[in-house]
């Protein structure tokens, strides 16, 4: 309910601005998520997968010339993982050894909930008015919310493995921007390269995050 209320008050207060400034454009911004660990070194029976994630919420654009705009947004996101536990890639070393013979995986979903706040520089590949082709580089700034955990077993672990509290990344993205005269659509897969340790506890190694966001924004 507070999310909700809070979205209303910004959504009001950047509508006023929209209404005094033409070079303004609001909207609202969706996307799906994946933290990738493909790229980490898996350790022991221990691997650490992605989850599909998403992340909601409003979109500022300010244009400065016919080339180059600046955006900000403020957006709920979740940047879950699973740790998944398989003993049985070692179940050769020692075919009797119990540890060793399980018939189903154990895993534990970590869910990390965030208030992302990016800023954006956007730059326009072409002139075309009806579809424009935008590069776009940034920072996102990613603040922890909430955190929890959930196990297909009884694990003893009493504290939620989580990411840390704050996250810094840069983001880069290549959108196609849809001008239907009042309203526009604007799809953008984009990637983000973390810029400080996602994790204190092992594993250190950061994921890579992959995304499609979709805008809809009043023009």
């Amino acid at each position: 309910m507070r999310h909700t209320f809070l979205t209303f008050i910004l959504i009001a207060f950047f509508t006023t601005l929209k209404a005094q400034n033409n070079n303004l454009i609001i909207g609202i911004s969706s996307s799906l998520d994946f933290n990738s660990y493909a790229f980490v070194e898996d350790f022991g029976p221990i691997v650490y997968e992605g989850k599909l994630n998403y992340s909601a919420g409003i979109v500022l654009k300010y244009s400065l010339n016919g080339r180059f705009s600046i955006s900000t947004k403020a957006l709920f996101s979740t940047k879950n993982f699973q740790e998944i536990i398989d003993f049985g890639h070692y179940s050769p070393i020692d075919p009797n050894d119990p540890l060793l013979i399980r018939d189903a995986e154990l895993a534990i979903n970590y869910l990390n909930k965030f208030l992302d706040i990016p800023f954006e520089l956007n730059y326009r590949l072409n002139r075309e008015r009806k579809l424009g082709i935008y590069l776009s580089l940034g920072l996102v700034n990613s603040i922890q919310i909430d955190s929890d955990k959930k196990a297909n077993f009884d694990t003893p672990i009493s504290e939620s493995k989580r990411y840390n509290d704050y996250l810094l990344s840069a983001k880069l993205g290549l959108g196609l921007f849809i001008n239907l005269s009042k309203l526009g659509i604007f799809i953008e897969p984009q990637t983000r390269f973390y810029l400080n340790e996602v994790h204190n506890e092992f594993p250190n190694e950061n994921p890579i995050h992959f995304g499609i966001e979709i805008q809809v924004l009043k023009i």
